[in-house]
């Protein structure tokens, strides 16, 4: 392997490693479901917003969901909704979300 390919996989690995998801916490997409209830008023019952005033979740990457629950439930990013919402949940809540709005797709 050359060395700059080897570089450039070393640090990708780095990089997801920094981001927040823990390893030792799997996410269950049937849990996540069933969560995702609460979820679904402003995000849409499949993920996505029919009306375009709140980010779609389908398909969206399980690392950046988590990452951004995280950051709401531990009010270092602000929206009073989120803030409120995500507040109640545990980080396996969070993983099992995480798993199902990745496994949906993201066309309507």
């Amino acid at each position: 392997m050359s060395l700059i390919k080897y570089l450039v996989i070393a640090s990708g690995c780095v990089f997801y490693s920094t981001l927040g998801l823990a390893a030792d916490i799997i996410g269950d997409t049937n849990a996540g479901q069933a969560k995702a209830a609460a979820c679904a008023a402003c995000h849409g019952p499949k993920g996505i917003n029919a009306t375009g005033g709140f980010p779609n979740l389908a398909g969206q990457n399980e690392v950046y969901i988590v990452n951004s629950l995280k950051a709401f439930r531990d009010k270092k990013r602000e929206a009073e909704i989120m803030n409120t919402i995500a507040a109640a949940l545990d980080d396996q809540d969070i993983a099992n979300l995480a798993a199902y709005y990745n496994g949906l797709t993201s066309c309507p």
